[in-house]
C-alpha cells in the first residue's frame, strides 16, 4: 500500500504524508488487532481484507428516474426553463 505513495512524489507536503501514513497505519493495526481476537489471519492480507469489507458495506447508489433528469433528450433548455416556471 505504502508503494503507491512514495515519497519521492512532491506533490503532497511531508507532514501530510506523515499524518496519513500514521492515521492509516494505525487503522489497519488497531483492525487486525480487533479481528486477531476472533479469527487469526496473516497482517500482510489484512488491508486488502479489510478494504474489500469497507467498500462492499457501502449500498450503490440508486439511478436516477426520468423525473430526476435535467434534461430530457431533443428538448432545449429554453423548453426546460419554461416547464419549471409552470411547476413552480
Amino acid at each position: 500500500m505504502t508503494s503507491y505513495q512514495s515519497p519521492l512524489h512532491k506533490a503532497v507536503k511531508w507532514y501530510r504524508k506523515v499524518a496519513v501514513e500514521l492515521l492509516f497505519g494505525t487503522a489497519v493495526v488497531n483492525s487486525w488487532i480487533l479481528y486477531k481476537f476472533n479469527k487469526s489471519t496473516p497482517i500482510l492480507n489484512l488491508p486488502d481484507n479489510l478494504a474489500k469489507a469497507l467498500v462492499s458495506s457501502i449500498p450503490p447508489k440508486p439511478k436516477g428516474t426520468k423525473e430526476n433528469s435535467y434534461l430530457d433528450a431533443g428538448r432545449s433548455c429554453k423548453q426546460e426553463k419554461e416547464k419549471m416556471r409552470r411547476m413552480l
